[in-house]
């Protein structure tokens, strides 16, 4: 069934003759193997991703790289609060 909805999806971009619909297909098989368990699991990497950026603002900071153990309490202090229950 998906691919059927696929196939349809690249023949509508294709007979569009609109340059962004078509690039929006290309995007999409270029991504595909990405986004396709998203649409049968619903489930993503988003908080993890969330979390890897909240460690790298808190490494860039000119304080936290002062020595490694401030740069690694800094870093689980960051993390502590994105993870922090009931903060999702």
């Amino acid at each position: 069934m998906v691919r059927r909805r696929l196939y349809s999806f690249y023949t509508w971009c294709a007979d569009s003759g609109i340059t962004e619909i078509t690039q929006l297909a290309t995007t999409i098989e270029t991504w595909w193997e990405g986004i396709e368990p998203f649409l049968r699991t619903g489930t993503t990497n988003a908080e993890s991703e969330g979390i890897n950026r909240a460690i790298k603002l808190a490494a860039a900071t000119p304080r936290a790289s002062a020595t490694p153990k401030n740069q690694r309490l800094r870093t689980h202090s960051v993390t502590n609060k994105v993870t922090a229950p009931g903060q999702v």
